[in-house]
């Protein structure tokens, strides 16, 4: 699946478990969902001529809503 296809099945999946009450509170690794959003906007910064520069740790590991902050970083970098 290239790019554009993967978000939109991710935003599918996200409807989904909207409406069947949203998705459960679970340990996940920020740097994994950040890894995520910047593999779908790769393309787009190239073409803009942007240089992605990563910087953060790994090993991670926080308590929350992975899909909410997905989307809260896809809001702060899709520009």
């Amino acid at each position: 699946m290239e790019g554009a296809e993967l978000y939109v099945a991710h935003i599918t999946r996200q409807v989904l478990g909207l409406s069947r009450g949203g998705d459960m509170q679970a340990p996940f690794r920020p740097a994994e969902v950040l890894e995520t959003v910047l593999a779908l906007v790769h393309r787009k910064c190239e073409e803009k001529g942007a240089v992605l520069q990563k910087e953060y740790r790994q090993d991670v590991e926080v308590w929350g809503v992975a899909s909410e902050i997905r989307q809260v970083l896809w809001n702060a970098v899709d520009q």
